[in-house]
């Protein structure tokens, strides 16, 4: 997607929030929160 390789997002590369979920789903032990 064009959209998401605009600069405007201060990094290259589209974010990756669809593959964090899918890992989280998969293996939430490598997650931690406070």
């Amino acid at each position: 997607m064009e959209y998401h390789k605009d600069e405007k997002w201060g990094f290259v590369g589209a974010p990756l929030h669809d593959p964090c979920t899918i890992a989280w789903l998969l293996k939430p032990e490598i997650f931690h929160h406070r």
